[in-house]
């Protein structure tokens, strides 16, 4: 499934590259969407591959390779662009790809494959799409993170639209906005991609749930204070304080459902998953920009960084439990 994914998005940029109407470029993307799934692919095979006292780490080094390429792909992407054009880009991009296909063709090993296939799991249940929803959320551990998770997407992907004009309204000089917000959303990456192999290993630690409600509210109270900045500077600081702590966010969502999920049901219970969090992320960039319509940028800031402190709600009852339980945290 990885290398399947890999080959989906070679086939669509390459595709992208020789596309030659915005509507065939729109179907491509659509496609791209549908036959992509690097992330979800991923996922599944490092908590199958992963120890089991150590899926936290593996997960959060995952996270911080994804957060790499956030940081990497646009800089390098823009520089190339400048420099050649978007045809030959895209063109490199697929061809770059399709190496990365034939590499994990290669040299990806299943180590757990010779366990999938024994007769116990072989007379294992296998759940629906529509099936696996349902148990994810009737349990209250799942259902509560993963609530937790769609608002984090919520609230974070709502600060897009809104912190491009923000920075230009507090920017002593207007022509270096755009350097300002490339250099700040780098410096968020970073600290993102610094900090996520940190948190999945506080996730192997201790108690999951102890760790999203630290790292919600902090989140949550280092946006709100961006409201009320004056200085680049000190905007610059936040962000960075705010990548440090989202890492925590959806790779904790990640690992609880990935304990909670059967193995032969792993990948489909991450899919469903990711497709809720991507919900969060569509709802909250809509919503961002109604708000920031509406009011102002710096009134979105509030609004989402409020939203995100309210989630932690949803997990609090789970820490509650494990402190008047301790046992609950350690299995």
């Amino acid at each position: 499934m990885v290398v399947r994914a890999l080959v989906g998005l070679c086939v669509c940029l390459l595709l992208m590259a020789i596309a030659t109407s915005p509507l065939q470029f729109l179907v491509i993307r659509v496609m791209q969407g549908a036959f992509g799934g690097i992330v979800d692919a991923s996922s599944a095979f490092v908590s199958m591959e992963a120890p089991k006292d150590e899926r936290g780490k593996a997960l959060g080094n995952l996270q911080s390779a994804e957060a790499a390429g956030a940081l990497v792909g646009p800089l390098l992407g823009g520089i190339l662009v400048d420099l050649w054009g978007f045809r030959p880009l895209l063109l490199t991009m697929g061809i770059l790809t399709g190496i990365s296909a034939l590499v994990a063709a290669f040299t990806l090993t299943e180590q757990s494959k010779k366990n999938i296939f024994n007769e116990k799991l072989r007379k294992q249940t296998h759940f629906t799409v529509l099936q696996t929803f349902h148990i994810l959320f009737s349990h209250q551990c799942t259902r509560g993170f993963i609530m937790a998770g769609f608002a984090a997407k919520f609230a974070v992907f709502g600060l897009v639209t809104a912190f491009a004009p923000y920075v230009e309204n507090i920017s002593q000089s207007p022509h270096l906005a755009a350097t300002w917000i490339g250099f700040i959303q780098a410096a968020m990456w970073g600290a993102t991609f610094i900090s996520s192999p940190w948190w999945g290993k506080q996730n192997d630690k201790r108690s999951v749930e102890i760790n999203y409600v630290i790292a919600t509210l902090a989140c949550g109270v280092s946006i709100i204070l961006q409201a009320y900045t004056e200085s680049m500077i000190s905007l610059l600081l936040l962000r960075v304080f705010q990548g440090l702590t989202f890492s925590a966010l959806i790779q904790s969502v990640v690992f609880v459902v990935v304990q909670y999920s059967h193995g032969q049901n792993r990948g489909v219970s991450i899919g469903a998953t990711n497709s809720l969090l991507v919900g969060g992320q569509i709802a909250g960039s809509l919503s961002g920009s109604a708000i920031a319509g509406m009011f102002s940028p710096s009134i979105v800031f509030v609004v989402m960084g409020a939203i995100l402190i309210v989630s932690a709600f949803f997990v609090l009852p789970r820490v509650a439990n494990q402190m008047k339980h301790p046992s609950i945290g350690k299995s």
